[in-house]
């Protein structure tokens, strides 16, 4: 699922965490313009989408499906069509962050009918792994990862809801258990439905209970993924192939290509910077390119990672480096604002459609913080009482925004007022700007 948007995600990050750089000459000082205080959003009416059946390829022998992409309704019957239409088929190549858990478990179907071997090469995650542990020949490649978490439903307010469905709840109080309202609030394997699939899908694939409970107990909000050792060991995968495989689909793509395509200059920055956040960054943008999104859809969540890892290096920048940045954030904010729906509760079968605004201050932004890398010159942090003190000052200025920031209740509220609260900082006068930025990173 998409995170928060990371303009959203920077105005409610409250951190103290700071980060050295390397001493070089600092950046000419750079005047924003004033950002409009407030636009009224205009309001989207959202179009029902169908999801699509993902990526799916032959090999030339006829013999090996790719699949690449989220599991939805329409996979399965590709799937089936394609497995009809091609008898020689005896693997079937997965890539996928995960999708529709039933849509997963019918294509697990075809696997069981069909006794197909399930090979993973790059990623397979959430609902994916129904389809890998639906073969009794699962194999990896030497790069892959196969990701576990428990399993979640979609809901109109707050995106993501783990913990009972209704169907669990009358199943959990069938079988004797609390259905009360005290022991819904938290989330167990043993009552929602999709973890009910995935732990018997786990035990039939002979998996030992102990890495069921582990796999079952991960938040649907992260992701657990095991080394290969611990795969093989709990038989998760029954063998791991030690090179990689030597021809893929046509979307494929190397680490190298990867690299090449990350846009300059904060990606070159980065790794010299932080080579391991750079690594990790570009390994997650392997992976989904390689799991069928597009460029712009692979770099969204590991670039979010990024930026949010560099933010806290605001509370010892200058105050003309930290206006920079929250003038640049003000206007991603006010562009998000256009289509708040849209941005703050995305589909999570349809991937969002990058503008040119956006990707014009995407642009600023990688250029400023670059430049926030490679600053040679620092200032003390703001202590938490003086970061109070500023910010407090700047809620009572805006007394309309700090009741609005009282009334979020879930992930799509706190996103728009995250975007409210970016757009009023962007608006502040220029000279005090930058210090309400900073005092927002220091508080804690």
């Amino acid at each position: 699922m998409n995170p928060m948007p990371h303009a959203a995600m920077a105005a409610l990050l409250l951190s103290t965490a700071v980060v050295a750089a390397e001493p070089v000459a600092p950046p000419p000082i750079f005047v924003p313009p004033p950002v409009p205080a407030k636009v009224t959003p205009v309001p989207v009416k959202p179009k029902p989408k169908v999801p699509g059946p993902g990526l799916f390829e032959l090999a030339p022998d006829g013999r090996t499906l790719y699949f690449a992409g989220t599991i939805a309704n329409a996979s399965y019957d590709r799937l089936k069509q394609l497995l009809d239409a091609n008898p020689g088929v005896r693997r079937l190549d997965v890539a996928s962050s995960g999708g529709l858990v039933l849509s997963a478990r019918l294509m697990g179907a075809l696997v069981i009918r069909r006794k197909l071997a399930v090979h993973v090469e790059h990623s397979c995650a959430s609902a994916c792994t129904l389809i890998l542990l639906a073969s009794s020949e699962r194999t990896m490649g030497p790069s892959a990862r196969i990701g576990f978490h428990q399993s979640y439903e979609l809901h109109p307010r707050k995106r993501l809801r783990g913990g009972q469905s209704k169907t669990s709840k009358g199943i959990d109080a069938k079988n004797g258990g609390d259905s009360s309202a005290e022991a819904t609030e938290t989330p167990s394997a043993a009552v929602n439905m999709g973890d009910t699939f995935s732990r018997r899908s786990l035990a039939n694939a002979g998996v030992d209970d102990a890495f069921i409970e582990r796999a079952l107990t991960t938040s649907s909000e992260d992701m657990w993924y095991p080394d290969a050792d611990q795969l093989l060991s709990a038989k998760v995968v029954t063998a791991q192939i030690p090179e990689p495989r030597p021809q893929g689909p046509s979307w494929g793509i190397s680490r190298t290509a990867v690299t090449q395509s990350l846009p300059d200059p904060m990606w070159s920055t980065l790794r010299d910077h932080d080579p391991a956040l750079w690594g990790e960054a570009v390994d997650a943008i392997w992976h989904d390119r390689n799991g069928g999104a597009s460029e712009d859809a692979a770099m969204e969540t590991p670039r979010s990672q990024v930026i949010e890892q560099l933010l806290p290096m605001l509370v010892r920048a200058p105050d003309e480096m930290a206006a920079r940045l929250a003038t640049i954030h003000a206007e991603q904010s006010r562009i998000a604002a256009m289509d708040a729906s849209g941005f703050c509760r995305p589909d999570p079968f349809v991937e969002r459609v990058i503008s040119g605004d956006e990707r014009a201050q995407n642009r600023l932004e990688d250029a400023a913080l670059a430049d926030l890398m490679r600053l040679a010159r620092w200032q003390k942090p703001m202590s938490a009482r003086k970061a109070e003190k500023v910010f407090a000052r700047f809620l009572r200025d805006n007394q309309v925004l700090s009741d609005s920031l009282l009334e979020g209740d879930d992930a799509e509220s706190d996103c728009r007022n995250g975007l409210e609260l970016l757009q009023a900082i962007g608006s502040a006068p220029l000279d005090r700007r930058g210090a309400i930025y900073r005092a927002l990173m220091a508080l804690d």
